[in-house]
Formats: C-alpha cells, structure tokens, sequence
C-alpha cells in the first residue's frame, strides 16, 4: 500500500497545482463538557485519561475538503441532523449530497477546474456515486 501510494505521489501528484488537488474526509468528534472543579484524594492524579469517550458525549460528524491553499467546504451533522435524516453516521448518500449542494459550490466560487477529488476507502466513498453528485 505504502509502495502505491509514494509512486502516485511522485509520478502524478506532484505535476498537479495543490489548488487542483481536493482532499475530503470524514471525522466522528466526541464532545463532553469536563466537570470545572473536582475533588482529589491527596496525592492522586487530578487527571483521568480515557480511551474511549463516554457513551454520554455529544458526537458531531465533520465532514470537510481542503486543497493545498486552503480550507474549501464543510459540513457538520449533530445528533438532531442524523436524527432528522433518520442516519447513524455520514453514510455515503450524506457525502455525495454534501458534495452536490456544498463542494460544488465552492469549486465554483473558487473556479476550481479540472480537479482531483482524493480521498480514503471509507465506505462512504463510493467512486462511481461521487462522480455522479460531481
């Protein structure tokens, strides 16, 4: 993988002008308001480090497109979107509508011509349904 990835970038990639290479991806961001005073038995940590948020924060589903100059396009879904839309988490459907109503837009604003929509396997990305929405 690492090998594909190091030949696209140095055969292809670097020809292209970063403006014309659009990153997208997708981020579940946990939000959870800490506590502003605790009590700490004496010499004890004050500190409690987790590694799996708690099933009680606030996710927020970030969806965003950068190219090499700057930031292009956002979307956030709080739990009222996906609940409104009757969806677990950014599904493939919420990627290509964003695209059509949000990323075209700014290819448009920005004149972005001729480019290179990049992204992860993520199982919302389906190649054939991107280029549709585009």
């Amino acid at each position: 993988m690492y090998l594909k990835i190091q030949k696209l970038r140095n055969r292809f990639l670097q020809r292209i002008g970063d403006d014309r290479l659009i990153f997208i991806d997708e981020i579940a961001i946990y939000a959870i308001i800490a506590p502003r005073q605790t009590l700490v038995a004496p010499r004890r940590q004050p500190l409690i480090i987790v590694e799996k948020p708690s099933a009680y924060a606030e996710r927020y589903d970030f969806i965003g497109a950068i190219n090499g100059s700057q930031a292009i396009a956002c979307m956030i879904l709080t739990l009222n979107d996906r609940k409104s839309r009757n969806i677990a988490v950014a599904r493939k459907e919420v990627v290509n509508e964003w695209i059509v109503n949000t990323l075209e837009l700014a290819f448009n604003r920005l004149r972005i011509n001729n480019a290179y929509l990049i992204c992860d396997k993520n199982r919302a990305h389906n190649r054939k349904h991107m280029i549709e929405a585009l």
